[in-house]
Formats: structure tokens, sequence, C-alpha cells
């Protein structure tokens, strides 16, 4: 099936936008939006493709590659519905295609929590305070943090694996028993 197999809902003048992990619940999102009738929206794999199971981000970048390679017709925009893989395949696609995009090394930078915060500290006065946390290995917060705290992982899907508390012994067991086995990033 290529992207242009699933129905759009527009005429032929609209735009034709291809949204990687578009759903039923979000095309309706896209559809309610101002002048949503000047654009067509086609879905370049759907959400079980990009999250259901193990991912292989060279397989999904291919089989992504593979759609808008059939779309007989201009290909107007690429933009995404969720979070990595998708933030990261929206940039490779659109400089493969020819569109305006940002560099994939500036998204990565926005989405590592701890890397993001250090820019910020660079730049702006009004961001909170932050450090690196091992659960497995540190007793007490980062110097010039307290409890309570929240523990992220430096990079998650929508926020999971974060705990929080107000005790050092509490917020790092539950962060060492993750049920995903994470592990910090170094």
């Amino acid at each position: 099936m290529t992207a242009r197999d699933h129905p759009g809902t527009l005429s032929a003048a609209g735009k034709d936008i291809f949204v990687l992990g578009l759903d039923e619940g979000n095309r309706r999102v896209l559809e309610a939006m101002p002048d949503a009738g000047r654009y067509r929206f086609h879905q370049v794999l759907g959400v079980q493709e990009l999250y259901g199971g193990v991912l292989s981000f060279g397989a999904a970048l291919i089989a992504a590659q593979r759609v808008l390679d059939g779309v007989d017709g201009p290909i107007d925009a690429i933009v995404g519905y969720w979070d990595f893989p998708v933030t990261a395949l929206v940039p490779l696609l659109r400089e493969r295609y020819g569109l305006v995009t940002y560099p994939l090394g500036d998204v990565v930078m926005c989405e590592h929590k701890y890397w993001c915060r250090r820019i910020q500290a660079q730049v702006i006065e009004e961001y909170p305070p932050f450090g690196l946390v091992d659960p497995h290995r540190d007793q007490s917060p980062p110097r010039g943090l307290r409890f309570p705290m929240w523990i992220k992982p430096v990079k998650s899907f929508s926020s999971m694996l974060g705990v929080g508390g107000g005790r050092p012994r509490s917020v790092c067991r539950r962060a060492r028993n993750n049920p995903r086995g994470h592990r910090p990033v170094r």
C-alpha cells in the first residue's frame, strides 16, 4: 500500500502532507484545524509499525522511504505526530525528498533532557535546576538540588520511566527497580 492508497479527504487542488504515525484519532485532530480543507493527510507507517515491539530504526527509515517513493504526485510536506523515532525520521526524510528541514543533531539535542538543559542554561536565566543522577550509585542529589525531586531518563518516550519522591532511598530504589530495566545513559 502506498501513501496514496489511504483515502484523502480533500480536493485534488490541496497540498499533500505525509504524516509518520498518523492514526484515526490524530487524523481527526488534523482535519479539525483551520483551513484543513486545503490539505490531504496521508499516513506514512502506522503507530504499530513504529511502536509495536522492537524497533529497527534503519528498517523504519527504509519502510518510510518505500512508501514515499511509491507516491505518484507531489510530496508537499513530511511531518510527524509522535516522539522518537518519528522525530528523527522526519528530518532525514525531508532532506531526501528536497523539503525544508532542520539538522538531526538539533533534534537529538532538544530531546536529550540533560543536553537540552545545559543549552538552556547558556541562553536563558529561567530554567529549573538540574543534574545527572545514577540511581545505582548516587546516595544524595546533585549539587544545587534537594528533595523532593523527579528522576527522569535523559531520553525517554512520553516521559515514561520518570520517578519522583521526597526521600533519596525511595526515588533511587524506584529508579533502580524500573520494570523496563532502564539504565542511565552516560
